[in-house]
């Protein structure tokens, strides 16, 4: 299908980069892979499927059980941990994945180079031995003497490998080899340019039969497609029939066929079968596979479909949310079905779809899982837990690398790598009516758990926690914790141990987060970083791109500066204190301003604020960009620090009906094998902390004492983190405090509404101050 992605000069860089450091993968193994033991058919479901029925505090199943086959997942979900500098190609096929690089082996003759292919089984350990080794010589320089082109699985275990002589030596001259499932070469064939229609270069994917066809092809506009007999003869070569060629897949059965566009409508043909003209798909989809048969697998956002180029007639095999699925369409990157079982990968969520130029990172996670149909009563429903959003707002979730999760939050995400391994329970997220403003969906959560129902779990990043637990709303952990035996408070790490306790219960659970903070070209002490010496520097100079009155305000009370002047246990506030009355004053001096971007990168000290940490990586990058020890922090009463914060924030509703269901869910965000998973933000759990900070980092083959960066060589000078930035970096996040959402934090609210008319003109100090304080102090005294 035609991708258009809007994506960042940046982020285009960081793709080059990780097209030259992706990763050896920790899984392999040799042997075709038997996962019948749990994977077998009962052929497919009827297109309405089973919605089955559950109750708002999950006292029934999900599903009524019957004897409609149910779609089960086999899932594996595997981290790609380590560099592979020089990937040539990336290959799924039914259940091996391969990965083939450049070996930069020193112990390799001198001239002599090779590229490394590594099988691996898709659902047993990883066994590091070369399945393919293809030699060449690597000289004359610069021109390599052998360039791979495209890398075509067989469906057995083997494969076809094509690619280009050295042109200097060979002319255009171009070789298909073909390997047996133990990696032997069965024989190779050469072709000249002319022979393949002068789109040798071009070839660079393909699909193979399992008679031992091969369709080589160049996709684009007047793509062409080039197929070869099982001995590598070419068989035909010819333009496609379609006005954008896309691809060509094999159904089980060897049909073939191209599909891509004619026009702006998705259509396919056939190949091999005379002139058929190309014909129109009967629904819009993300992508379009081989299948069952003869059929196809169209997969849109909603389920996997099945369709009959024949009597062109369409259903659904199952939805991708199915209880016992729970993948994301969107996401589907390979499929192919043989022996009664679906074989589908997910690609990461910052992959491209084009995988020889992935934008991926060490520590990601490729979900690969074996799709078949199983007797329902073998897998009946669960029971249910509800899991509501109370978030304020959507937001974009960011990786590392800056690229977008899309208008959500990783509860998604959470959720389904629950519903998979769970047995007993089933995690639903229950959403309020979509017209409904966010105050609205929060106030109708709020009166449903003060009626004694509501959800079981509540998702409350974006809330101000202490709001609803003085109100007795949530569930107090701490008795969880101490007899759960994946879990402890003391396997956290103290901040996020701080950060979710309120009023001395434990009631939030922080699965990850990220650093928020201040960069600057001429850092001051952070024993220093007050918010009078923030307002002097602001004064000074322009430190930001733009500034205000009520911009300074603002920055200046983010690390919760405001709770100095509240005291909720004896319902008091003092905001008519001379610190607070100087802070007004202090920030109404700051000029209302905007300057240019060139100004802030020529000026001797520039801050920006709300800079993202979530990784080394990030953290090196700034590092680069604004130089050593550049991480300023927030201002603070006493000195500076650094602010947590954290995608997704969860806690339990205290009239949960499923009280250890919903810990469960909560138990296992905080376990080893899922924080050891989280490659989004950093880990709450200390020892995963750890492992996600190290993991970059691989050791040189020629010097076990030698470690560098998962980033290219080219890159490695700037961007090499030392031994004091580990340091550095930890000492951010203990200085680091997480700060609760805003929403119902009638404090903050109160306050920014009255400094806000201040600021305008609209109200003089002596008001300002006191409405602030008659407000909040009518607003505790009602409270308690």
């Amino acid at each position: 299908m035609k991708l258009f992605n809007a994506i960042s000069i940046k982020k285009c860089i960081l793709a080059y980069i990780c097209l030259l450091s992706l990763l050896t993968l920790t899984l392999s193994g040799c042997g075709k892979q038997d996962v019948s033991g749990s994977i077998g058919s009962e052929g497919p479901r009827s297109s309405e499927g089973n919605e089955g029925s559950s109750t708002e505090n999950g006292t029934e199943s999900t599903k009524d059980i019957d004897d409609t086959p149910v779609a089960v997942a086999h899932i594996n979900d595997v981290q790609l941990p380590e560099a592979v500098i020089n990937m040539k190609c990336f290959a799924v096929d039914q259940n091996w994945l391969y990965i083939g690089t450049y070996n930069s082996d020193p112990n390799l003759a001198e001239g002599r180079g090779e590229i490394v292919v590594y099988r691996t089984g898709l659902f047993s350990p990883f066994d590091p031995e070369p399945h393919i080794v293809i030699p060449y010589d690597v000289t004359p320089k610069p021109f390599k003497p052998y360039h791979l082109l495209a890398f075509v699985p067989d469906g057995e275990g083997g494969a076809f490998i094509y690619g280009q002589h050295d042109p200097l030596e060979n002319g255009d001259l171009f070789t298909l080899d073909k390997y047996d499932e133990r990696g032997d070469l069965l024989w190779s064939r050469d072709y000249t340019g002319e022979e393949l229609a002068a789109e040798g270069l071009n070839l660079t994917s393909g699909a193979a039969a399992s008679d031992g066809r091969l369709y080589l092809y160049a996709a684009g506009e007047g793509g062409t497609v080039v197929s070869f007999d099982s001995d590598g003869a070419i068989k035909a070569s010819h333009a496609s029939g379609l006005d954008t060629l896309e691809g060509v897949l094999v159904t089980e059965d060897d049909g073939v066929y191209e599909y891509g566009y004619v026009g702006e409508k998705q259509s396919f043909a056939a190949l091999g079968r005379g002139e058929a003209s190309p014909a129109p798909f009967p629904m819009e989809f993300l992508k379009v596979f081989g299948g069952r048969g003869n059929h196809m697998c169209l997969n849109d956002a909603e389920g996997l479909w099945e369709y009959d180029p024949e009597t062109d007639s369409c259903s659904l095999l199952w939805r991708w949310d199915d209880e016992y699925v729970q993948m994301t369409g969107r996401d589907i990157e390979h499929l192919r079905y043989a022996d009664d079982v679906y074989y589908v990968m997910n690609r990461m969520p910052d992959g491209e779809t084009d995988y020889t130029r992935p934008s991926w990172r060490p520590g990601q996670t490729v979900t690969f899982a074996a799709v078949s149909f199983q007797d329902r009563a073998a897998y009946p429903g669960r029971e249910t837990i509800t899991l509501a959003r109370t978030n304020s707002m959507s937001r974009y979730a960011y990786s590392s690398f800056g690229s977008s999760r899309g208008l959500s939050t990783w509860t998604e995400d959470l959720v389904r790598m629950y519903n998979r391994q769970s047995k007993k329970y089933y995690i639903e997220i229950v959403n309020e009516e979509e017209n409904l403003k966010p105050s609205e969906k929060l106030n109708r959560v709020e009166m449903q758990i003060l009626k004694g129902g509501g959800p079981d779990l509540l998702e409350v990043s974006d809330v101000f926690a202490p709001y609803m637990a003085e109100k007795g709303m949530l569930e107090d952990l701490t008795g969880y914790y101490g007899e759960s035996g994946a879990v402890s408070l003391e396997d956290l790490l103290p901040q996020i141990r701080e950060g979710g306790a309120v009023g001395g219960m434990n009631v939030l659970v922080i699965p990850a987060f990220y650093i928020l903070t201040c960069v600057s070209k001429e850092p001051v002490p952070l024993e220093e970083w007050t918010p009078w010496k923030f307002i002097e520097r602001c004064q000074e100079s322009q430190m930001f791109y733009s500034s205000s009155p009520y911009e300074m305000f603002g920055r200046c009370v983010s690390r919760n500066l405001l709770g100095r002047f509240v005291d909720y246990e004896s319902g008091e506030c003092h905001f008519d204190s001379p610190d607070f009355i100087r802070l007004l004053e202090e920030c109404k001096k700051i000029p209302t301003r905007e300057v240019p971007q060139t100004f802030l990168e020529e000026a001797d000290f520039v801050a920006t604020d709300g800079m993202r940490i979530d990784s080394m990586s990030t953290y090196v990058m700034n590092k680069a960009d604004y130089g050593k020890n550049c991480y300023q922090g927030m201002p603070d009463w006493e000195g500076g620090g650094h602010l947590m914060s954290a995608y997704d924030v969860f806690a339990m509703n205290s009239q949960s009906k499923c009280k250890e269901g919903a810990w469960d869910f909560l138990e296992f965000l905080l376990s080893k094998e899922t924080q050891d998973k989280i490659e989004w933000g950093f880990p709450a759990r200390t020892e995963s902390f750890d492992r996600y900070v190290e993991r970059s980092y691989r050791t040189c083959e020629d010097n076990i004492d030698e470690r560098f960066y998962f980033l290219p060589i080219s890159w490695r000078a700037p961007y090499q983190p030392e031994e004091e930035d580990f340091v550095l970096l930890r000492e951010m996040v203990a200085s680091s405090m997480y700060v609760q959402g805003r929403a119902r934090n009638v404090v903050n609210i109160i306050v920014f509404e009255e400094v806000s008319m201040f600021f305008k003109g609209d109200a003089d100090l002596e008001q300002t101050i006191e409405k602030i304080q008659n407000r909040v102090s009518l607003y505790l005294k009602e409270g308690t």
